[in-house]
């Protein structure tokens, strides 16, 4: 686990809590559920995000609220876009948009006081070992 808050350190100007995702590896699974995780399905979330360049090719549409509009994306673009939030790779939004969007980082999700912040690692760390295993 510390090696995913090392990574996400390594780039981020903050300094951001990571309570839950150390008690989700530590005490909320399994043992071994959690040595499959870091050693297959983390590295697997990694070459997601790395693959953006070829799965992202162009930019995606912001659908605001009260405009029509859809945005189609193939099963490993989603998770591509996902892969980037675990790692909390977006950069932060200020300016003119950045205050009506919301946040897509994980980072938020990592703190253990964000409200039922490890039962939702359970659900999106089971949805990347799903489909890393397809």
């Amino acid at each position: 686990m510390f090696f995913v808050q090392e990574c996400i350190e390594s780039y981020i100007q903050r300094n951001w809590r990571f309570d839950a995702l150390k008690k989700f590896f530590e005490s909320a699974i399994p043992d071994e559920l959690a040595k499959e995780y870091l050693s297959s399905v983390i590295p697997f979330i990694a070459k997601l995000a790395l693959s953006a360049p070829d799965l992202i090719t162009q930019p995606l549409p912001i659908l605001r609220h009260g405009q029509e509009g859809s945005v189609t994306m193939s099963q490993q673009q989603a998770a591509t876009l996902l892969a980037h939030a675990f790692f909390c790779t977006y950069p932060n939004r200020n300016g003119h948009s950045g205050g009506e969007l919301p946040i897509i980082n994980f980072n938020r999700l990592y703190d253990l006081r964000t409200r039922g912040s490890v039962e939702k690692l359970k659900c999106i760390m089971h949805y990347f070992h799903q489909i890393s295993v397809q």
